[in-house]
């Protein structure tokens, strides 16, 4: 059986554009408003106007309240930086050198150490580091000594 025979010997109906649709479904929409399909369908054609009316309007209302939301967090974002900034600045100036220096002269009773009031202290058989190499004649070499003879004098 051929496909013209199924459908009883009619032709093929022509094609019909989107914009043809739209205007066919405007059109029974218009003549439901207007009462020209009975009361049933204007009643049914005016509630899905109401209802996309409705649904419309709730998505504007909703758009707008995530645009207040996102403005709100925008500005809890800006907040935070700032808030990040000072901290950093406050971190920065609690961490100075100068201050820290103070402290511990003021509180601590401490003294910056000089270049002799330093003593380097190597291992037996470790070699000296490079930069050391040519000073090493001017400070003690602390080689010798026994590691348990260091330790009793860190103890003390």
């Amino acid at each position: 059986m051929t496909p013209r025979e199924r459908r009883g010997g009619r032709p093929r109906p022509a094609r019909v554009s989107r914009m043809q649709r739209v205007r066919r479904a405007l059109r029974l929409l218009g003549d439901a408003l207007a009462g020209r399909l009975g009361m049933a369908c204007m009643a049914l054609a005016y509630l899905f106007v109401a209802g996309g009316v409705l649904a419309y309007v709730s998505m504007q209302v909703y758009a707008g309240a995530l645009v207040e939301d996102i403005a709100a967090e925008r500005a809890r974002a800006r907040a935070l930086e700032d808030s990040i900034a000072v901290l950093a600045t406050r971190c920065n100036a609690l961490a100075s050198r100068e201050r820290i220096t103070r402290i511990c002269r003021e509180r601590l009773g401490m003294v910056e150490a000089g270049v002799g009031d330093v003593v380097r202290v190597r291992l037996a058989g470790e070699p000296p580091p490079a930069r050391e190499a040519a000073r090493s004649h001017s400070q003690p070499d602390l080689a010798p000594v026994l590691l348990p003879d260091v330790t009793e004098v860190l103890r003390r």
